[in-house]
């Protein structure tokens, strides 16, 4: 789901009617998002440096699975549009994730997962279609999507007071594409300002 403003080319007539005029239309919404994908293949090998020696560890996520991988949090989105029924756009999405393979398979006596963080971006290529203030779309988005994983030792972890703020950490990302069909629905509560909410699939998920 998600609000944002733009400009639809929607105006007000003398009747009380909404109209399409003519000329560019752009829209910009904050919003937010969750789901599953196919998480990224990853296996790494590493060390992380500490205070008290260093640990070696070993990450790895397996085999890709669809859905393996969930996720919530927030997307920044703006689009443009200089035809009646097509428009370009891109998104930025930022969160954290629910569910994930990816583990530790050595290390775990000293180290952790203590926090893993999601970012995406793509572009949008879209259709649309009007009825008054409703709006129905279609659109492809391709891209990529990072997870990013933080490693801390145990003891760290397990400590609340706020000196282990600044604990070392190890940080393991792996990428995973988007590509993306999404239907998309909105309701224009005036001629600059709408909320709309989406559902898609992915190719891969």
């Amino acid at each position: 789901s998600a609000a944002g403003v733009g400009e639809c080319r929607l105006v007000d007539t003398p009747d009380g009617h909404l109209v399409d005029r003519p000329g560019p239309a752009w829209t910009f919404a904050l919003g937010g998002m969750g789901g599953s994908f196919r998480g990224p293949g990853i296996t790494r090998n590493g060390t992380l440096s500490t205070d008290n020696g260093n640990y070696d560890y070993g990450l790895t996520g397996g085999t890709p699975l669809a859905g393996d991988t969930g996720i919530f949090g927030a997307t920044l989105r703006g689009t443009f549009s200089a035809w009646p029924h097509l428009y370009l756009g891109a998104e930025l999405q930022l969160g954290g994730v629910t569910r994930s393979p990816i583990h530790l398979m050595s290390g775990t006596q000293d180290l952790g997962i203590s926090s893993q963080a999601m970012v995406g971006v793509d572009g949008v290529v879209g259709a649309r279609v009007r009825a008054g203030r409703f709006e129905l779309d279609g659109e492809v988005a391709g891209g990529v999507r990072t997870i990013s994983t933080d490693i801390e030792p145990l003891e760290a972890m397990q400590d609340d007071s706020d000196s282990d703020d600044d604990a070392p950490a190890a940080t393991e990302a792996a990428a995973t594409p988007i590509v993306e069909g999404r239907l998309r629905a909105a309701l224009w509560i005036a001629p600059h300002l709408f909320v709309a909410a989406q559902a898609g699939a992915g190719a891969f998920d």
